[in-house]
Order: structure tokens, then sequence, then C-alpha cells
């Protein structure tokens, strides 16, 4: 994957994942990909809203969401809350990928809650287990 869009950073819930954070917006499925214009409200977002950002990945295909300098004040945030679990949010990372050949593939997304893959949400490998490898038809 040459690189990938991320919107976000909105709030977690106990159990990382709250559901699509988007789908006041009509979902991740319907929103219009790296748009810089649109804003998502967040509350942990300065501003108040969430937007798109553009990342690539290292060499070793890992991608890190690093979100700019202002996108969120995570002092004020860790200070507000008393606790360092406000460093925690969610947000969608989005790819694109082409096989050349159709057929079964197995997929693995490690240090994610979950993976959504032409239109079907998996389990992804939260905890970098090796557990995680998904058998998917494309």
């Amino acid at each position: 994957i040459v690189g990938w869009d991320f919107v976000g950073p909105f709030p977690v819930g106990k159990s990382e994942l709250d559901g699509d954070p988007v789908e006041a917006y009509g979902g991740i499925s319907n929103l219009v990909r790296g748009d810089l214009r649109a804003r998502y409200l967040s509350e942990i977002a300065e501003g108040g809203y969430a937007t798109w950002h553009y990342f690539l990945p290292a060499s070793n295909g890992v991608v890190r969401v690093d979100l700019p300098q202002g996108t969120v004040e995570w002092q004020r945030l860790i200070s507000s809350l008393g606790s360092t679990a406000a460093l925690e949010f969610q947000g969608w990372l989005l790819g694109s990928f082409h096989v050349d050949k159709k057929g079964r593939y197995l997929v693995t997304c490690q240090n994610q809650h979950s993976i959504l893959l032409d239109g079907h949400l998996m389990a992804a490998d939260l905890y970098s287990a090796g557990f995680g490898r998904i058998p998917i038809q494309l």
C-alpha cells in the first residue's frame, strides 16, 4: 500500500471501539476519502472537529499515525481527565491494494482492533499476538 488516508481522531470507549465514529455522516463507506475540506465532530480534536490526514508507510510497510502538532491538545486532555487514558483514540485508516489473481488470501492487521476489507468487518490482531490472519476471497 503506497499511502494511507486517516480520518480522526475520535475518542475511544471502554473496549477501544465504539462503532463507526463517522456513522452520523453515513458511515466510513459513504465518506469522500481524503476530502481535506470535510470536518467531523470529535470531542478530543482541537476546535471540535476531526479531519483527514495522509500517512506514508515505512520501508517495512508499517504505518505510524503521528498526528500533526495542534490536532489534539494532549496535555490539556490529560490534565482535565487526570489520566493518560486520554492518549487513546480511534479513527479510520484507509488503504487500497490490487491483487492480480483472484483467490483466497490471508490478511493481517497488527495493533488494530478491526479491519474492514471489501465491506467485511473482521477482528484484527490488536495485541500483535500473531493470531489475526484472516482468510478472505478476493
